[in-house]
């Protein structure tokens, strides 16, 4: 995605709409981070069916960067392996998103990758995303998995707070850019792996 262009274009919606320029500037690194974590500040500003239709505002601009960016995606390497792994012992498989929910079945068909999964809980301006908890415990009622017998995989600190909010186990795939390591350490990371053949082979070993 163009992050900064999708950044860029959710402040000017938010500063027009009349949400403080100093809430808005903390999380301006990420455009998805920034409608996650001025979610409570949006809905204490503004009445819940102004809020709702702020939040739809910026969710249809993310959807416009996203598409755009739909052509150009590709699947992890060992992506395919490690869900085949997961299939073949039946274990449940869920999506948590940040990407619109029509975006994700569009990448999962792309990828031929949608056999694999069993639930998708994407964005929803009704349901706070990560790294509040919403998301993930959606996702675990809906496949009808309890929390402790459940993980999370994930790739950021978001990913994180929100696993560790419902205190459960979280492994994390490093990016390719290991910048990150210092933040998730600082919010108590409890496995990490440099790729995908990594988190296999940590499978394997449970």
């Amino acid at each position: 995605m163009n992050w900064s262009k999708a950044c860029r274009r959710v402040a000017d919606l938010y500063l027009w709409r009349g949400v403080p320029k100093n809430v808005i500037e903390r999380h301006l690194h990420n455009p998805f981070s920034l409608i996650a974590n001025t979610y409570d500040t949006v809905f204490k500003l503004f009445p819940p069916d102004k809020a709702t239709e702020i939040l739809e505002e910026a969710s249809r601009i993310l959807e416009v960067e996203e598409f755009e960016a739909l052509s150009k995606a590709t699947a992890v390497p060992s992506c395919e392996e490690v869900l085949q792994w997961l299939k073949e012992r039946k274990i449940h498989v869920g999506v948590v998103s940040t990407i619109s929910h029509r975006i994700v079945l569009r990448l999962l068909q792309k990828l031929e990758l949608a056999g694999f999964i069993e639930k998708v809980v994407a964005r929803d301006v009704l349901v706070k995303m990560k790294p509040y908890p919403d998301q993930i415990k959606l996702c675990l009622e809906r496949m009808g998995c309890s929390q402790e017998d459940a993980i999370v995989v994930g790739v950021d600190e978001d990913d994180v707070r929100a696993a560790k909010a419902l205190q459960m186990h979280i492994i994390i795939v490093l990016p390719e850019s290991h910048s990150v390591i210092a933040e998730l350490l600082d919010v108590k990371t409890d496995s990490m792996v440099e790729n995908l053949n990594a988190l296999l082979a940590f499978f394997n070993q449970l």
